[in-house]
């Protein structure tokens, strides 16, 4: 929020995303460079420590309240750009074959809406804060790791597939004038969000053996546990109406129900082949009611 009120002071109103993101990423890289120095001034005293914090939360939210006001009006005139904000290039698309019509369609979707960018910026904290793996104790750092794992980069799995059940509930009535299968239009666009999350994870624990040299095992699992996550984030997009309002508490609500399944099927079943074919079934589940409760074929109810 700080980063976005200055650069928009100093370069005007128009979103500078990834500007704002180097910036950003600037900012958390010079905080994990000052840690050490910090925890050596502060020594083991325990007042001295709560102080410093207490001083630094009071300066946080005064700022941060002096900062709201202008920084919802600078959100609000962006969001009412309109079309000036952007320039288009038409498409030419392949029409005999529908699956692949549809997948281009959903490509065009994703990077015109720049959906990938709010993602792509939590992608790149998360990568950064791997670094921390130089300045923290290994069982400090195992910690934040699995936290990372558990919550961070399933936040992106969740968010991607949400946007099939967002657009389609924004833009149904013209997808219904499209008289296309149910299967070409769902089929289409859970597979590029499968392999969009399958790509993420697994580019990340890639940079993560390399910044720390944990590895992760069951790979075959991941692909189980991933196609779950997709499947479950599509089905409550189609369920819920999310806005920008609500989008955060789906998120929260999604990443506890998640975690909370992942833990109850490992403690129920002890061999590995039951857990695969547990999560396998609930995402064949999940497909099937999405595709006969909220779609038909063609996508007409």
């Amino acid at each position: 929020m700080v980063v976005k009120v200055v650069t928009a002071k100093l370069l005007g109103i128009k979103d500078r995303f990834w500007l704002n993101t180097f910036i950003q990423v600037g900012l958390i890289v010079n905080i994990i460079l000052v840690i050490n120095p910090l925890r050596a001034f502060l020594g083991d005293s325990t007042g001295l420590t709560f102080t410093f914090l207490f001083i630094i939360s009071i300066i946080l939210i005064y700022c941060f309240d002096q900062l709201t006001l202008y920084f919802l009006n600078i959100t609000f005139k962006q969001q009412d750009a309109g079309f000036l904000s952007h320039t288009y290039v038409s498409k030419n698309f392949i029409k005999k074959n529908k699956l692949l019509l549809q997948s281009k369609l959903e490509f065009v979707h994703f990077f015109r809406n720049e959906i990938y960018k709010e993602q792509g910026f939590f992608f790149i904290i998360l990568t950064f804060i791997l670094s921390l793996h130089h300045y923290l104790e290994p069982s400090n750092f195992s910690i934040i790791y699995s936290l990372i794992l558990n919550y961070g980069l399933k936040e992106i799995l969740i968010m991607l597939p949400l946007t099939i059940g967002i657009h389609f509930r924004k833009y149904k009535y013209s997808i219904y004038t499209l008289n296309v299968g149910k299967y070409q239009y769902f089929l289409s666009r859970l597979f590029i969000m499968y392999l969009l999350n399958g790509m993420t994870y697994f580019l990340f624990i890639t940079i993560s053996y390399f910044v720390t040299g944990m590895k992760v095992h069951g790979y075959l699992d991941i692909f189980f546990i991933i196609a779950f996550i997709t499947m479950l984030s599509t089905l409550v997009g189609f369920v819920i109406k999310i806005n920008e309002i609500n989008k955060i508490y789906v998120l929260f609500l999604l990443l506890i129900i998640v975690n909370v399944i992942d833990m109850f099927i490992k403690q129920l079943f002890e061999v590995q082949l039951m857990v695969q074919i547990t999560y396998i079934s609930l995402s064949v589940m999940m497909f099937f009611v999405v595709a006969n409760v909220y779609l038909r074929r063609p996508i007409v109810k």
